[in-house]
């Protein structure tokens, strides 16, 4: 779910806190991937845990039918979780009709039996009106009891019946406090919440410093809104130092909270990167009087003539011109022969339908004049010949023009590519920064839609970009 500006600035409590079935936002399936589990119960025990852990496998497997069925000879048997979970159902119109009464109802039964999560869920029915008349002093009185038990999320409730004055008078002070007992236990709408404090000085002293720490805190312990400012903060240098690498990691995680993996520093990639060559032989390193001279490299039947100052950047051609390999750095009319027909047909992945020729063409016409072909495929066979001769450089020019989701296909075309492109990519074709995509060709977008786990946002934008460059209508998506 995309979220605004306007929203993460105003988290407090929320009608989707009422319909939570976790104690925080630690463990929302969409900030930490679930791991799959087998269950092995015994149906015969007679507290009903066991067709709680059943009812739990189902709803996890998207079963409801099934799980309330077995929520519900769970609560027979006088479990509190069953109990709570078919007050959560009718809450949330699970399998049944959403009837808030009747979820209050089941949360009592629940909260009856000492369980602690009804009690908090039953102060948020009150708190919204849903299914009893609006009280929030009732509300307070449900939130304290939870407090009583040791319940994070109450502690959070309480901290913001005081930020917003409902129930009790307002007093931000106060607010942090309850806030400050909640982080203790690891609860990341604390820390979101204490560094918003900070950053706006609600009840303490404004302190961008402070508040980029329990940001970060709150972050790294799964809060997306908390990945969204730190990635903002990051950006605008408030509080902490500009960190474009970071902006876009905490942003990326943001965006993409669909099981993605991420690597630590996404800069090392060039899904975003800005490059320059690095490593690559330094002209001074040539003899003065070898710069002009000319080489004739040999590919298949033709002979390009090529001044040796602009081999440079080609560390396979510039080893060959270094060392005396037989059959591939020949003397013709004291002339240098750098033959590569041995090795021609290994260069190329795909033999079929490839001019060869002509993307060796490209290759000299870019060591000669810098220049890059405009067409798709050939910046393809480009990059394939340049990764054999190792040429650096070439490909760097290539990425350097291209688009960010253009990067990303070549990343997925010649290396192992890891998820954090997909996310960096999903990140930058939602927002301003990316602008622009028309130099993909139909069959590569096809290959982004079908083939690549972009979040849903990004394959949208990618198919709004099909529409307004007027692709084929043959190019067929399965997703």
């Amino acid at each position: 779910m995309i979220r605004s500006h306007q929203e993460i600035a105003n988290s407090e409590i929320d009608e989707e806190q009422l319909n939570s079935d976790q104690t925080n936002d630690d463990n929302d399936p969409k900030v930490q991937p679930k791991s799959k589990k087998i269950i092995r119960v015994d149906i015969r025990s007679s507290d009903g845990t066991s067709y709680h852990s059943l009812g739990c496998k189902c709803k996890d497997e998207k079963d409801y039918g099934k799980a309330f069925e077995w929520f519900t000879k769970g609560a027979e048997q006088g479990c509190a979780e069953s109990t709570y979970k078919i007050g959560y159902f009718y809450a949330n119109g699970l399998e049944v009709d959403t009837d808030y009464s009747k979820a209050m109802e089941w949360y009592l039964k629940a909260a009856e039996m000492g369980f602690t999560k009804p009690i908090v869920q039953i102060g948020y029915l009150y708190f919204f009106g849903k299914g009893v008349e609006q009280d929030y002093v009732e509300a307070l009185k449900w939130f304290l009891k939870a407090v009583e038990k040791g319940s994070a999320e109450a502690y959070v409730s309480m901290g913001n019946l005081y930020s917003k004055g409902t129930g009790v008078e307002r007093d931000l002070s106060k607010a942090m406090e309850w806030y400050l007992k909640a982080a203790e236990n690891g609860c990341s709408t604390a820390q979101f919440n204490i560094g918003r404090s900070y950053y706006f000085g609600f009840g303490v002293e404004r302190n961008y410093s402070k508040a980029v720490e329990w940001y970060l805190k709150a972050a790294e312990n799964g809060n997306t809104s908390a990945q969204f400012k730190v990635g903002f903060l990051f950006e605008t240098g408030k509080g902490i130092e500009k960190n474009f690498k970071k902006e876009v990691f905490w942003k990326s995680k943001y965006f993409n909270t669909d099981n993605f993996t991420f690597i630590e520093d996404p800069y090392d990639q060039f899904a975003i990167q800005n490059f320059t060559p690095a490593g690559l032989c330094d002209e001074k390193e040539i003899e003065e009087d070898s710069i002009m001279e000319e080489v004739i490299i040999r590919f298949e039947e033709r002979d390009f003539t090529i001044v040796h100052k602009y081999l440079k950047s080609c560390k396979y051609l510039t080893t060959m011109m270094n060392s005396n390999w037989k059959d591939f750095n020949l003397k013709e009319q004291n002339c240098i022969v750098l033959d590569l027909r041995s090795v021609q047909n290994q260069i190329f992945q795909t033999q079929e339908n490839t001019n060869h020729i002509q993307i060796f063409e490209n290759y000299v016409e870019y060591l000669t004049n810098n220049a890059i072909p405009n067409d798709f495929d050939m910046k393809l066979k480009l990059i394939e010949l340049s990764k054999y001769l190792q040429d650096d450089s070439c490909i760097l020019k290539i990425v350097n023009q291209s688009s960010i989701l253009m990067r990303l296909y070549f990343l997925f075309k010649f290396e192992n590519i890891e998820p954090v492109h997909l996310a960096i990519a999903s990140c930058f074709v939602m927002g301003d920064l990316f602008t622009t995509m028309n130099d993909l060709s139909p069959n590569s977008i096809e290959t982004l839609l079908n083939e690549i786990e972009l979040s849903p946002m990004g394959k949208k934008k990618i198919l709004d970009v099909l529409v307004n460059n007027k692709f084929p209508n043959s190019v067929i998506f399965s997703k």
